[in-house]
């Protein structure tokens, strides 16, 4: 996923965007002028075998629709937008929000235990028909924007699913989400990168961070908790690559990145204990 950030050129101030990468036990940031399909396969790498959850954005149209999952927070947000539009488009959405609100229930089930997965699946078979029967009504409505918006949907539709079918799939990306969210408030708050350089600091900064916490290891310690390491001496931390290769292959860092630096860690120290002492 993307967020808009700020980088200041020599060609003057463009608006790139912050993408985050996240599984399990890795998550990797990338500041790129462009949100499109090349970074996209940069991030994801064109052989990947893994499901990728995503908003409906265009970039992600290369992979396989059955190695892709559809965000339903997002979706549930769309099928607002058609109920604020009325007519024969708020029909449908209601009808839409509630298939959505019914799959989150017995979703929710499943997670604390309550309702098998193989009932799940059962009852999901059936909701899938009314969802299909929905969008294909939505998409004869007279409102154009939700017309194109169901027929997209129609055309991806096995993507909406692939939760259900494949164990260990969440049926949102909030995992990214939640991860971008502390490189949005830096952004707001420090107005932005000023320059390539900078981009690459935050990017390395923001995945050694989140990577480090999904691993359970003090990122303040990290610094110096490998010195041993091929071409490391002193404080001069391992580089981003050895964290992320380490324990998700099958993500691709984004190239020609360096090694942070002991300047870059003690920058990024630097930073936390002033965002510590304004919580404060």
């Amino acid at each position: 996923m993307g967020s808009p950030n700020l980088i200041n050129t020599q060609k003057g101030l463009c608006t790139p965007y912050t993408w985050t990468v996240a599984s399990d036990q890795v998550t990797v940031f990338a500041i790129r002028s462009r949100r499109d399909t090349e970074v996209a396969r940069e991030l994801l790498g064109t052989d990947t075998t893994a499901v990728v959850g995503s908003d409906r954005y265009t970039a992600y149209g290369y992979l396989p629709v059955r190695q892709r999952q559809t965000c339903w927070a997002h979706l549930a947000r769309t099928f607002d937008t058609f109920v604020d539009r009325g007519g024969e488009a708020a029909r449908a959405g209601k009808t839409l929000l509630q298939c959505t609100h019914q799959l989150f229930t017995w979703w929710h089930r499943v997670r604390d235990g309550t309702l098998q997965r193989s009932s799940f699946q059962v009852y999901v078979n059936e909701l899938r028909h009314q969802v299909r029967f929905q969008l294909w009504y939505g998409q004869l409505c007279a409102d154009a924007k939700t017309a194109a918006t169901c027929a997209n949907l129609r055309q991806i539709e096995p993507a909406l699913w692939t939760f259900v079918r494949k164990e260990g799939v969440e049926p949102t990306n909030n995992t990214a989400e939640r991860a971008l969210r502390h490189g949005v408030l830096w952004r707001h708050t420090s107005f932005g990168t000023h320059s390539l350089a900078g981009s690459r600091f935050v990017e390395r900064m923001l995945t050694v961070r989140d990577t480090l916490r999904q691993q359970q290891r003090n990122v303040l310690d990290y610094p110096g908790e490998d010195q041993s390491h091929p071409g490391v001496s002193g404080l001069t931390a391992p580089p981003v690559r050895s964290v992320v290769a380490a324990h998700a292959p099958i993500l691709t860092s984004p190239t020609n990145h360096r090694p942070a630096s002991r300047r870059d860690v003690n920058a990024y120290i630097q930073y936390r204990s002033m965002d510590r002492r304004a919580q404060m």
